[in-house]
């Protein structure tokens, strides 16, 4: 699975970590970034 690849992220400047175990980004210092979130279909 690769989900950054997945669901079609870009951006500048930002970083990924896993704090507390948990993946997450963070756009710091003019930075930024952008995905196209997918969904399956008959889900809210």
């Amino acid at each position: 699975m690769h989900p950054e690849h997945d669901n079609n992220l870009t951006g500048e400047k930002s970083i990924d970590g896993e704090p507390l175990g948990r993946n997450c980004r963070d756009a710091a210092m003019g930075g930024w970034f952008d995905a196209q979130m997918l969904r399956l279909a008959g889900t809210p």
